[in-house]
Formats: C-alpha cells, sequence, structure tokens
C-alpha cells in the first residue's frame, strides 16, 4: 500500500478535501451573515459541522499510509513542525483556551494534509489537482454571479462587485488569481489544451477583475515582471546581470514618480493613503502586540469567539472585524515573536531553496511565495487553519525541504536531479521504487 501510487478513488477523495480547504462552499452563503464582518454563534457551529467533512477524508487519506508516518515526520521542516507544536501549546497561555485548542487541532489537520501532498502525489500532479478543483469554483463564480447575484455579488464602499461563491470580493480575486498562477506552469502540447487554458485563463481573468479587488491585480503586475526577469535570468546570466542592473535603475525612478504623485494614483485607483482604514487597525494592534510580544495571546485567541482582547480594539475603531489584515500582525497576535521568528526562519529557508528551483526550470515554488508573501500584506493567511494557501504553502516547504531530500538520497543512494521536484525523481514514499 504505502508504495504504490494513490489509486482513483484516494485521488477523487483527495480532490474533494481539497476543494473543501479552498472555502467557497456554496451553502457558505446561506450560513453568513452577508452584511457583517461577524458570523453569529450558532452559524460557527453548524460551519465547524461542515468542516468535517474536510478532517475526516483527511484523517482516512493519512491512516491508509500508517506505516509511513514515522517516514513522513522526519520529512516535515524543522521550523514548520515546531510552528504547529507552538499553536497547540498556546492553548496554556490563552484567555479562550478551548477556542484556541479546537482551532490549532483545525491548523495541524490543515497541515497534515498538505503533508499527505507532499509525500503521495509529486509537483505536477499537485498543480492538476490544482487545476480541476479551481475551474469548479471558477464555473460556480459565474454561475452564482450572473444567476443569483443577490448572494454572487455584493456592495461596498464604491458600488458593486462580484464575489461568486466567496464571502467577500477580495477572497474571490485573489483565488481567480491564484488559479491563472496554476494555468501557466504547465506545457501545454495539444490544441486542445491550449484552448483550454485560453479560455480557463480568460474568464477567470474577468472574474478577477469584476472582484474589484485591486491587491491581486498589483501582485499579478508584479509576477508578470518577476517570470520575465526568470525567463531573463535562465537565457544567459551575463545578460541577466545587465538587465538587472539596468532594472534597478528604471525601478528607482519609477519609485520616485509614485512616490512623488501617490495621492493621484492612489485616487485614481479608488483608493487612499490610509489602505482603507488599515493603517488605524495595524497602529491599535501594534499597541496590543506590545503587551503580549513574546508568545502572544494564544493561537486565535486575540479574537476569540466575542472579541475577547479584540474589545478595546473594536471599541477604539468603533466598529468589528476578525481578522488584523495582515498576515505578519495575525502571527505576532496569536504566536508573538517567537511565531514569527519560526516562520521567517521556515519562510526564508523555503525562498531560498525555490530561487535555485526557479534558476533550474521550476518557477511554481517561486512564483506562489511572492503571490502569498504579498497577499499577507492585506490579508491574513499565515498559519491559517482551514485554508488553502497553507496547504499549499506546506507542500512547497516539504517538497523543498532538504533534510528531506537527503534522507530519501540515503535511502536510495543516489543524489536527486534539480529536477526532482518536478517529478524526474520520485522520493516520495508514496512512488514505487
Amino acid at each position: 500500500m504505502s508504495k504504490s501510487d494513490p489509486g482513483m478513488t484516494e485521488r477523487v477523495v483527495t480532490g474533494i478535501v481539497l476543494f473543501l480547504f479552498i472555502g467557497a462552499l456554496p451553502w457558505s452563503l446561506f450560513l453568513f451573515e452577508t452584511t457583517a464582518d461577524l458570523v453569529a454563534q450558532d452559524t460557527r457551529a453548524m460551519l465547524r459541522m461542515f468542516w468535517f467533512a474536510a478532517y475526516i477524508p483527511t484523517l482516512f487519506l493519512v491512516l491508509r499510509r500508517w506505516r509511513d508516518i514515522g517516514s513522513w515526520i522526519f520529512s516535515i521542516p524543522f521550523f514548520l513542525l515546531l510552528l504547529v507544536i507552538l499553536a497547540i501549546s498556546s492553548t496554556m497561555w490563552s484567555g479562550v483556551p478551548e477556542v484556541t485548542f479546537r482551532r490549532s487541532i483545525a491548523l495541524m489537520l490543515t497541515t497534515l494534509f498538505g503533508l499527505y501532498l507532499a509525500k503521495c502525489y509529486d509537483n505536477e500532479e499537485v498543480l492538476e489537482l490544482l487545476v480541476w478543483c479551481l475551474s469548479f469554483i471558477m464555473i460556480l463564480n459565474w454561475i452564482f454571479a450572473l444567476g443569483v447575484p443577490s448572494w454572487g455579488r455584493m456592495m461596498y464602499e464604491s458600488g458593486e462587485a462580484w464575489r461568486g461563491v466567496f464571502i467577500h470580493k477580495n477572497v474571490m480575486g485573489e483565488t481567480m488569481l491564484l488559479y491563472l498562477i496554476v494555468l501557466t506552469q504547465f506545457e501545454y502540447k495539444t490544441i486542445r489544451a491550449r484552448a483550454f487554458v485560453f479560455f480557463a485563463g480568460m474568464l477567470s481573468l474577468g472574474l478577477l477583475l469584476l472582484s474589484k479587488s485591486m491587491t491581486p491585480v498589483i501582485i499579478a503586475v508584479l509576477l508578470i515582471v518577476v517570470h520575465f526577469l526568470l525567463n531573463i535570468l535562465r537565457s544567459d546570466i551575463r545578460y541577466a546581470r545587465i538587465f538587472f542592473v539596468l532594472s534597478l535603475l528604471w525601478v528607482s525612478f519609477v519609485g520616485i514618480l509614485i512616490l512623488v504623485n501617490i495621492d493621484m494614483i492612489l485616487n485614481f485607483l479608488g483608493r487612499d493613503l490610509s489602505l482603507t482604514g488599515r493603517d488605524e487597525i495595524w497602529t491599535l494592534l501594534l499597541e496590543q502586540i506590545q503587551e503580549h510580544y513574546m508568545f502572544g495571546y494564544g493561537y486565535n485567541a486575540f479574537w476569540g469567539e466575542d472579541g475577547g482582547a479584540a474589545t478595546h480594539v473594536w471599541n477604539q475603531l468603533g466598529w468589528k472585524m476578525k481578522s488584523a489584515h495582515n498576515g505578519f500582525l495575525e502571527l505576532c497576535l496569536s504566536l508573538g515573536f517567537l511565531g514569527l521568528g519560526l516562520f521567517m526562519i521556515l519562510y526564508i529557508k523555503v525562498i531560498d531553496a525555490s530561487l535555485f528551483y526557479a534558476y533550474t526550470g521550476n518557477s511554481w515554488p517561486l512564483l506562489f511565495l511572492i503571490f502569498f508573501t504579498l497577499l499577507n500584506i492585506t490579508e491574513s493567511r499565515i498559519l491559517e487553519q482551514n485554508n488553502l494557501y497553507w496547504v499549499i504553502f506546506v507542500v512547497i516547504a516539504v517538497q523543498l525541504n532538504p533534510r528531506r531530500r537527503r534522507i530519501h538520497s540515503i535511502q536510495r543512494q543516489e543524489l536527486p536531479s534539480v529536477n526532482s521536484l518536478s517529478g524526474d525523481v520520485l522520493p516520495d514514499d508514496c512512488k514505487g521504487a
């Protein structure tokens, strides 16, 4: 069992669980308060029941490989393991221990599913699963936005925007950008495949623009520049160095122009210097972080079930939210500077490995990590339970883990090639020798 490829049934179950972690359940529109930032207590209880639809299959998939779990643990990056342990341990100093314990267990199961994907599927297979799941989500977005506009669209300060099957327009925008990134990672050889990518890309791009979410648009522009730079770097290192010097001068010039005309640019984009009020939120949260700077308030404890420590921030702002709208601040609130330090060490290691793979031809890890980093400037996606982005981060972190590659190299008595992430070498326990 442990040395065989996942069968069709297992792949279908994996796809269903992956779909659930996208967080776009159509029936969630019936559960959430569509005009409020907070979710009612009884609604949360119903949602927790729905998440069992992801947890139970995850445990089933992992337990099928129980003989390999020991070797799997040694493949987890050390600092990733410490982060999950710290999140669970924070129950001891949390102001709402029942919330922290429940959500840290959800984080553990989310991380466990990412570990399963990394061990039983190679890079291309994970991308194929993402294509199928996100394609289905893209179709549902169009159906809900056009067929049921009272649910598929939302009103905000600047007018109407599309949200599809998601709770907010920004979530649909960032998910459609992820879909576009995934679509670019394959070499499409047939006319049918290229036609699919073209139409799917156009439809997802349309949804991205109709979401009227500026963050994914800005990230998309930056990713296009990165992709272009990577192609230059691979073609000829001599020209790449010259190009980087010229790019640095050009970026400096453009940066000065942006700073001089920042007010006009933000007005054109429908934004202001406050980043839609985030600057005030961040200032208040920084004050709260200083009170528990070392270990934080406990995983997800700051916001609690009914506010918890966040009540002071709510009173100062005059309105309620359940997120810091910044992944790094959210991590500090949950696990303090200790948690932030552990994540940054892990992040730097993964980025370093992804740069090497990008140079050798596999740009998916680097592009996703850039997307993930920029997204966390205005959203909170780091170490988030029940979240697709954390699942993908875990997959990449495990697949690029040098210790994991060394272990399997010793077992096979051969060195992995530079293209091991692409599937040329399959050191996973679920792959046949």
